[in-house]
């Protein structure tokens, strides 16, 4: 399996396709993770047990969204969004 870290159009193209994905941070919080659309624009969004983190095509691999909002448990720790992608590409 290739491990190449995804672009955010493959990630989003992979969830519309599959539905949610659940990724664990570094600190061991879960996220329920989709594929939407936020101010008109395709979004990966992330729910952590409150709120909720948009990762626009500009923010994508940033620590913080454009909105200032903490991004970094999606990329780090033991199942991130990319450990997701990279398990479920090709099969959605």
């Amino acid at each position: 399996m290739c491990n190449k870290t995804p672009t955010f159009r493959e990630v989003y193209e992979s969830l519309r396709q599959s539905g949610l994905a659940h990724v664990t941070s570094s600190r061991g919080t879960v996220y329920t993770v989709e594929a939407g659309e936020v101010s008109g624009r395709p979004a990966i969004i992330g729910y952590p047990a409150s709120g909720r983190i948009v990762i626009h095509d500009d923010c994508w691999q940033d620590d913080k969204t454009c909105q200032g909002t903490w991004a970094g448990g999606l990329y780090h720790g033991p199942y991130s969004i990319i450990d997701w992608y990279n398990e479920h590409k090709g099969n959605g």
